[in-house]
């Protein structure tokens, strides 16, 4: 006999609005458990529903016991969400971009340099010691899959971290400094947004194709 507990029509409803939308939430799991994520898909296997989340694990649908829409005008966590998405969506459109262009060296070098800190500052965050050089080249290849990493980590930083709780951490120099979650986590936000200028000053100089990263975008037209 099969121990899932088939959750209520109005409930799978709820679940497949925020899925439909990609809303972020927060999920409180029968085990004390609670995580920032999205539902990426429901799926159905062995008369069991899973919800497939952002990073690919599925959860069943009656272990799930709360549900909460994080919107980005719901404080700062909700802030934060949103301007993490706006960054992971405008690196890769300008990935596209560097992609095509004839001369990419200083790009590939740009773009490097925006997931190696990305990287870097997942891993004080989550106190991993195993990250990228500043400076190390990737191929054009790896980004995709190396953007859909750092992004990742990001978010799980966020569910490991509180907001307003201090990361301590030493800098590539090896001084020791605290900054708290949502300074860092702003940072590789303002770092990305900085560099991905850079590269669109490279391609217009170079009179190349390139394309609009403004937040704006995000907000009417991405999402």
């Amino acid at each position: 006999m099969s121990d899932y507990t088939p959750i209520s029509c109005d409930l799978y409803d709820q679940f497949e609005i925020v899925a439909v939308h990609q809303d972020w939430i927060r999920l409180d799991l029968d085990a004390h458990q609670s995580i920032l994520t999205k539902i990426k898909t429901l799926t159905t296997r062995d008369k069991k529903e899973f919800a497939v989340l952002l990073d690919e694990s599925e959860v069943r649908l009656d272990r799930i016991r709360a549900i909460k829409t994080i919107r980005r005008e719901d404080g700062i966590l909700g802030f934060l969400l949103d301007k993490i998405e706006y960054n992971h969506e405008a690196n890769l459109r300008i990935i596209d971009v560097i992609g095509s262009s004839t001369d990419q060296e200083a790009n590939i070098r740009l773009m490097s340099h925006i997931i190696n800190a990305q990287d870097i500052w997942n891993k004080r965050m989550l106190e991993e010691s195993d990250h990228f050089d500043v400076w190390q080249d990737h191929p054009v290849q790896d980004w995709g899959v190396l953007l859909k990493t750092t992004y990742g980590d990001t978010i799980r930083a966020i569910n490991v971290n509180s907001i307003g709780k201090a990361i301590r951490f030493k800098d590539t120099k090896g001084s020791s400094y605290q900054l708290l979650t949502e300074e860092i986590i702003f940072h590789i936000i303002n770092h990305g947004t900085y560099h991905r200028g850079q590269i669109i000053r490279n391609l217009q100089m170079s009179n190349e194709a390139t394309v609009s990263t403004d937040y704006f975008r995000h907000v009417l037209f991405w999402k």
